[in-house]
């Protein structure tokens, strides 16, 4: 079997994430279908009859750490059939969403003037455009969404982690602006966790 495409290509960590996944030769009932989805089990709800799409929903991702590596495994239990594995432009994302109240410590979203630190345990997807912030902590990674958007913020720091505006295989086509506000002549302690 293949693997061709996922639709969504990302979701909450928190999982409940219903994915629609489709290619050749995968397998054709519900009971027979196992899906892996970064090594975290995916519940089947529905499997084509001619074996050219599933859906599952996703479990929690679990601690970052515990995470296989990116990508699917599609089995099918019926003896003799072989696993179906994405390739790297079929993988999924567990990326908790900023617009999201969820992603949030006591679902209080941040308010202009706020800190704002993503630990190495979380991805952040900026899907909405935040407010202007006083510093910017990233430990784990943060990732733009495809759109317009801007970062206004006193201090950015990235410590050990990623900020991702676009990749190679996936160039950021969209118009970003990030405009610093700090004083550089003023020191500041910054947060650590």
């Amino acid at each position: 079997g293949a693997v061709t495409s996922i639709t969504p290509r990302f979701g909450s960590s928190l999982g409940g994430t219903s994915v629609t996944i489709d290619g050749e030769n995968l397998a054709r009932s519900i009971t027979n279908a196992d899906v892996l989805v970064n090594g975290q089990p995916c519940e089947v709800t529905k499997a084509a009859t001619d074996g050219t799409s599933i859906e599952c929903t996703t479990a929690s991702r679990g601690h970052i750490q515990d995470m296989k590596p990116l990508g699917l495994v599609v089995r099918d239990l019926k003896a003799g059939m072989g696993n179906a594995v994405s390739n790297m432009s079929t993988r999924f994302r567990y990326l908790d969403r900023w617009s999201d109240v969820t992603t949030w410590l006591n679902d209080e979203p941040p308010i202009d003037g706020d800190t704002v630190i993503v630990p190495e345990d979380q991805t952040l997807l900026l899907d909405v455009q935040p407010p202007k912030l006083f510093v910017l902590l990233v430990h784990g990674m943060m990732v733009f969404d495809r759109m317009d958007l801007n970062l206004d913020a006193s201090y950015i720091l990235v410590q050990g982690g990623h900020l991702e505006i676009g990749t190679e295989d996936e160039p950021f086509l969209n118009t970003t602006t990030i405009t610093l506000h700090g004083d550089r002549l003023k020191s500041i302690e910054l947060p650590f966790v």
